[in-house]
């Protein structure tokens, strides 16, 4: 099954007017294990679907990716570097530095 991912949807986050259809189970180039492509955010329909009959697996997944076993929450402490797969990752920040000065440096690689 493959995902509509549209800028226009939910969110719409900077640069509206993009859209791309994507499949929803990926491989992971270097494990070989799949994960599902989603965020709640972009994907707007399922391809072949409208959005009225999407809705109920968007929210399906939605649910099942933000469940607390596929979650992973850090506690901030000086000296701390983080690394994650940005392949296989759903970000969802939360915003509990109130009052703290943040410093964030972000590296990406390319894969040849």
């Amino acid at each position: 099954m493959d995902g509509v991912h549209s800028y226009d949807g939910p969110g719409r986050p900077d640069t509206p007017g993009q859209t791309a259809i994507h499949p929803m189970v990926r491989r992971h180039p270097a494990s070989g294990q799949e994960g599902l492509y989603f965020n709640s955010m972009f994907v707007t329909c399922f391809d072949g679907l409208n959005e009225a009959e999407s809705r109920p697996l968007i929210d399906y997944l939605d649910r099942h990716v933000s469940r607390p076993e596929f979650t992973m929450r850090h506690r901030w402490r000086i000296g701390d570097v983080v690394f994650w797969d940005n392949r296989f990752t759903l970000h969802y920040p939360i915003d509990d530095f109130t009052g703290h000065r943040r410093l964030m440096l972000r590296c990406a690689t390319l894969e040849a």
